[in-house]
């Protein structure tokens, strides 16, 4: 049993926060467009029509980079509490993301509302995050393709699953979790350093 702390890393979207009723709430109140909840990602919104390019991008600049609107996002069930045992345990938790800018700040706003500071490391939008995860025990996203890049250099990876990647075949170096409950069970991270 590792008797150190754990490094670990969070992506912010789909894992921490789910921000799919905002993106569809503002695709309907801005383009009169419905996307399924099984649509929210951005290649699956434009390869569907339901939104161009630049409309999505447009999009998601208000659902992450508006403050007034990004604290909307909802909280993926258990996050912010497991997060915060985590960080008393002693573990290093960062949260990974493609956000930037005032993105990161409303990251952090939406945080300190749940009474959380955590370190936030962007990489940029469309970027991988093989670099800001060196060295880490775990990392978690809910993107397949953004995990993948990190098989074999970082011991634990795992899948949060979403309506948007259930039908995604993972690979064997990849766990698939649907809880912060199986999520913690996966990687390990809940046992004590006691033994």
């Amino acid at each position: 049993m590792k008797s150190t702390p754990y490094k670990i890393g969070f992506d912010f979207d789909g894992v921490i926060v789910d921000t799919t009723r905002l993106k569809q709430r503002l695709a309907k109140e801005l383009h009169n467009v419905s996307i399924p909840e099984e649509k929210c990602k951005e290649y699956m919104v434009v390869e569907g029509n339901y939104l161009t390019r630049e409309q999505y991008r447009a999009l998601m600049a208000l659902v992450c980079g508006d403050p007034h609107i990004g604290i909307q996002a909802v909280e993926i069930p258990g996050s912010t509490a497991m997060l915060r045992a985590l960080q008393k345990r002693g573990d290093q938790i960062k949260i990974v993301t493609s956000r930037s800018g005032t993105e990161i700040d409303v990251i952090h706003a939406w945080l300190a509302e749940r009474g959380l500071s955590v370190e936030c490391v962007s990489v940029g939008y469309g970027k991988d995050k093989v670099a800001a995860v060196e060295g880490f025990d775990v990392y978690v996203d809910d993107d397949l393709p953004k995990l993948l890049p990190l098989v074999g250099r970082i011991p634990t990876l795992i899948l949060f699953s979403q309506p948007h990647n259930k039908g995604v075949t993972v690979p064997d170096d990849v766990v698939r979790v649907a809880s912060w409950d199986e999520l913690i069970r996966a990687a390990r991270v809940g046992e004590t350093n006691d033994t």
